[in-house]
This record gives C-alpha cells, sequence and structure tokens, in this order.
C-alpha cells in the first residue's frame, strides 16, 4: 500500500504515465481507495515557489495536485526524505492557506 513521500508511476489516463509524489498516507487509500498526489517535473521555472525539490533531480509540483484511485499507482519508485516532506507540506499550507 503507497504511502505519503512515495514517488510512484501512476496511470493519469489517456495512456499517460507519470511520477508522482503521494501526499495522502494509508488510511485514506484504505477508505476512499483513493490517493492524493502531485506530479513531478525535473525541471523547475525560475521563481516558482510551488516547485519543491524532491531529491534526485526530480520536482513535486504541489501547486498541481489531484486525486486518483489507488489502483493507478502502479510502482513505487522511491521514497524521498523527511526534509522534502517538511517543506511541501508547508508550501501546501502556504498555496492553500490552511
Amino acid at each position: 500500500m503507497p504511502t505519503d513521500g512515495e514517488v510512484w508511476i501512476a496511470d493519469l489516463g489517456d495512456e499517460i504515465r507519470r511520477r508522482v509524489l503521494v501526499l495522502s498516507d494509508a488510511r485514506l487509500h484504505q477508505l476512499a481507495n483513493r490517493a492524493v498526489v502531485a506530479p513531478m517535473s525535473t525541471e523547475v521555472p525560475d521563481a516558482a515557489p510551488w516547485f519543491v525539490d524532491a531529491g534526485d533531480d526530480e520536482y513535486a509540483n504541489v501547486h498541481l495536485i489531484r486525486s486518483i484511485p489507488v489502483a493507478r499507482l502502479l510502482e513505487r519508485a522511491r521514497a524521498i526524505d523527511h526534509r522534502a516532506m517538511v517543506e511541501i507540506r508547508s508550501v501546501l499550507t502556504h498555496l492553500f492557506d490552511l
């Protein structure tokens, strides 16, 4: 079962497979059979604070979060470090004024 802080290869429909960062925890996955994810990117525009460095030359595009069925998470690629998850949560808090 996927959990927050993991990068997965996901089927996003229309035959598009992309690396995504799982933001939700196993409780949501079990209860709703869905996962909240942010797409990953290898490039980041200048002055874009919503692109967060997730290590391994990848950036989480936290402004593009969405929910997908857990079944669309096809293969676990890696886990990001704790520091990156703390920064991602901070950016989400500021973006959505939580």
